[in-house]
């Protein structure tokens, strides 16, 4: 009876182990949960270890080659889960300088050829929140007023015309006084705060562009006498 090939497919997934640790450079890499993880990008001579890269480049991972679980040609297979490859971060990746033990060439190629990997410094920005205050202040200020306001008093007004020819008493000899009340208006000032007008206070948000400046490093093969083939260049 035909081995059925799905099942042949599934039971190769993980593959066998690793006889030729050069032949897993450059391969994909996949954790024990099934996640895919980067490629290995060297196996250091003389350590027992593994250099994998992270997708996209921005982190690199140092495991132990007991942590490979088996290799199908394709995908390497390793025996620590996504979550679990933190633990093995190499925190200094990004200054890391590349040794020539790091280089492991394929002998058995037809093309040799090895992976130094370039480290290239990039600028991540964050934006923080800052609360300032600002302080409205009221004042008293002190200006004068002229108000023109009418007035009325009674004024004493005496004349002379002749006499009619009545009889009179006589003349008294101490002396007579009359009283006559006068009125008379007068001012008084009394003040009474009214609002004469108000202020609106709101705040909006402005966008305004920061430009940020800041030198990076990177970097590159030293000896401008190397060739580069231009094709590979990412």
């Amino acid at each position: 009876m035909s081995e059925n090939p799905v099942n042949s497919r599934r039971s190769d997934t993980k593959g066998g182990p690793v006889e030729n640790w050069d032949r897993i450079i450059h391969k994909n890499v996949r954790t024990a949960d099934g996640q895919g993880f980067g490629k290995v990008i060297a196996v250091p001579n003389n350590e027992d270890s593994i250099i994998i890269s992270s997708q996209g480049g921005s982190d690199q991972y140092r495991l132990d080659k007991t942590a490979v679980s088996g290799f199908n040609g394709a995908e390497v297979m390793l025996d620590v889960t996504s979550s679990e490859m933190r633990s093995y971060l190499v925190q200094d990746a990004r200054t890391k300088e590349v040794q020539p033990s790091d280089l492991v060439m394929d002998e058995a190629s037809e093309n040799q050829e090895g992976t130094i990997p370039l480290v290239e410094e990039r600028l991540n920005v964050t934006k923080r929140a800052r609360r300032e205050e600002a302080t409205i202040r009221k004042e008293s200020v002190k200006e004068s007023k002229t108000i023109e306001v009418p007035v009325t008093h009674d004024e004493l007004i005496i004349e002379r015309r002749p006499a009619s020819g009545s009889a009179a008493a006589k003349p008294t000899e101490t002396g007579e006084e009359l009283r006559i009340s006068l009125n008379k208006e007068e001012v008084e000032v009394t003040k009474e705060p009214f609002v004469k007008e108000e202020l609106v206070i709101r705040k909006e948000p402005r966008t305004e562009t920061k430009t940020v400046t800041e030198t990076v490093r990177s970097e590159r093969l030293a000896g401008s006498d190397l060739p580069l083939d231009k094709s590979q260049k990412h």
